[in-house]
């Protein structure tokens, strides 16, 4: 018997669930548990590559739409907005394990709020604090900017993830449950309905509105297919062959749906987040088994260190980021060379580098509080 490969960790109810048994097969869902940090880290630094192009000399990418390949590689790296869907995918099946072990509420939500909410208070808190009262010069709205207030009110989207990742975590129980149903097909189909329902409502109800939030509200229904896929990875299913068809032909949809909005059909702001989605479980398949057949020791190494960083990276850079352009405000006029040193510098590194210490600070209290709980127990 094979054990299980645990994508949401231990969640104080139990460590471990031995009671699947994989075929053994490479076509199999459980693919993606196994190299979920691997996906993680292709996401987390996709991302990181797309927020390069917040650089206005870097997104001309001088003299690369003269070259067809180079062009290419930007339209690839403009794509990295995609990187937020395949987290949810893998965070809806992820959840799916963790809750499926241990439906304790309390436990569930500790986990959750210690997780996401503990790190964005540090790293966000310190952010807003800095921009805030040090730059804009406005303390009164430090309190809307850590909260999210300005996300809905104004599109402020520092740091929109968070917001959205914990009101998921919020209504997850409920999803779970209705998921897990004998009705489980047909409650996808409601959930999904709700989803799209809702986006076209406020869409065309309140566009301003939904230019606000649009990056949360048109990615709930990936949310809800990870969460619906999470029994289908933890149970070891087998991956039918058309399932990589589809993985193959899903990124050609993404012009198709371009092609349909510039002539007068469904706007493209509206679909290519629905297409991110799909686009999402299709780099999922497609990457599990890259990684299921080939080594590649070191790529492997430096995805899952990435992957295991993955939320404190994309606190930390996205804060550096914004810092570094109130610290150097003529970086509009600087060349593509230095403003990519400043990036890859003074960004990206140094979030390595505050990730790194802060996963390893947190390890350390962790066994500390371990260890004089066990104290306390034994006395």
């Amino acid at each position: 018997m094979k054990k299980e490969v645990s994508v949401s960790g231990n969640t104080g109810c139990e460590k471990h669930d031995e009671n699947i048994i994989y075929r053994d097969k490479l076509l199999n869902w459980r693919i993606i548990s196994e190299n979920r940090n691997i996906l993680f880290g292709i996401s987390i630094l996709w991302i990181i590559l797309l927020h390069t192009t917040n650089y206005p000399s870097i997104d001309k990418w001088e003299g690369f739409r003269e070259n067809s390949h180079l062009f290419s590689l930007y339209n690839l790296i403009n794509l990295g907005g995609d990187g937020v869907d395949i987290f949810l995918f893998l965070s809806g099946i992820g959840l799916y394990y963790s809750f499926s072990r241990c439906s304790d509420l309390k436990l569930f939500y500790q986990k959750r709020l210690k997780r996401v909410l503990i790190p964005y208070l540090i790293w966000g808190g310190a952010y807003w604090f800095i921009r805030d009262n040090i730059y804009a010069q406005n303390p009164g709205g430090f309190f809307e900017d850590l909260f999210w207030v300005t996300y809905w009110r104004d599109k402020v989207v520092t740091y929109w993830y968070i917001s959205f990742i914990l009101a998921m975590y919020l209504i997850y129980p409920i999803i779970y449950y209705m998921l897990e149903s004998r009705y489980r097909n047909i409650n996808l189909v409601v959930l999904l309905t709700l989803a799209l329902g809702t986006i076209y409502l406020v869409y065309t109800g309140n566009p301003e509105l939904y230019g606000n939030i649009e990056r949360s509200l048109a990615r709930i229904p990936i949310f809800i297919l990870g969460c619906y896929w999470g029994r289908i990875v933890k149970s070891g299913k087998p991956m039918s062959e058309g399932w990589i068809i589809y993985a193959l032909l899903i990124p050609w949809l993404g012009g198709i749906l371009q092609y349909i909005g510039r002539n007068g059909g469904i706007p493209w702001k509206v679909t290519s987040r629905l297409w991110y989605g799909l686009l999402a479980i299709a780099i999922c398949i497609l990457f599990s088994l890259l990684f299921s057949v080939v080594r590649l020791t070191r790529i492997r190494k430096f995805l899952n260190l990435s992957g295991a960083l993955s939320l404190e990276l994309y606190l930390t850079h996205v804060g550096l980021q914004r810092l570094m352009k109130l610290w150097f405000p003529d970086y509009k006029s600087w060349g593509m060379l230095k403003n990519c040193i400043m990036y890859f510098v003074l960004v990206v590194v140094l979030a390595f580098i505050l990730s790194v210490l802060y996963h390893y600070i947190g390890e350390r209290l962790k066994e500390q509080m371990h260890s004089l709980k066990g104290k306390k127990q034994k006395r």
